[in-house]
């Protein structure tokens, strides 16, 4: 099962806790910072009209387990990293210079690709339906599903800090909201985002890019 998650949403989520990613960025201000020519102390108070056309993205080093890899941007990193899952078409890419995903399928695998925010809104009837589609029998013997309504992010340095985890009530305000959805991403970035995400992916999740 791979959870797939709204790109807007993941990039601020990953300038709260990058696990292994590092690029150039500010947590505290217009964060993902996906553009790379625009220096970033300036980026925030970029004239009116501003765009991204032309702009080069702001390269995301990430450690995963097999090899470390150098994607384009941040928005490059959720293309590459959930291409193979979508297409079953990527190789191995075992220079950590070039990008691309380190996931391979070319053997390829049965999978069910789940939307993180399906979760959070009907977490009983989506894991029902997985648990269907799988062959397993769902809510365990008493057939009774629970909600975890405090974090399910158990230990200190679990998913970040402490105090940036929430309980289920505050996932549905935040995640059910279009303008905290965006809130805090430069013009910039995002008409950087909207012409570097893959409009076919974003079409098949139902993930919409901000107007233009």
């Amino acid at each position: 099962v791979v959870t797939i998650r709204d790109p807007y949403v993941w990039m601020k989520s990953m300038c709260r806790h990058s696990y292994s990613a590092s690029w150039i960025h500010d947590e505290t201000s217009n964060c993902p910072n996906l553009v790379g020519v625009v220096p970033y102390q300036q980026q925030q108070h970029a004239p009116p009209g501003a765009t991204a056309v032309g702009q080069q993205g702001n390269p995301v080093r990430v450690r995963y387990k097999q090899q470390n890899v150098v994607h384009e941007s941040l928005a490059h990193m959720w293309n590459e990293f959930y291409d193979p899952y979508f297409t079953d078409t990527a190789t191995n890419n075992n220079n950590s210079a070039a990008g691309g995903s380190p996931i391979d399928t070319s053997d390829g695998f049965n999978r069910i690709i789940v939307r993180y925010e399906d979760l959070v809104f009907y977490p009983k009837e989506t894991l029902e339906l997985i648990c269907n589609c799988y062959g397993g029998q769902f809510g365990g013997k008493n057939g009774k599903f629970q909600y975890v309504k405090k974090s399910a992010k158990f230990g200190e340095f679990a998913h970040g800090k402490n105090e940036q985890k929430i309980g289920y009530v505050e996932a549905i305000i935040r995640y059910g909201s279009e303008i905290e959805r965006l809130q805090g991403i430069s013009q910039i970035d995002q008409q950087y985002a909207t012409k570097t995400l893959r409009q076919d992916m974003m079409d098949y999740f139902g993930y919409k890019n901000p107007p233009s």
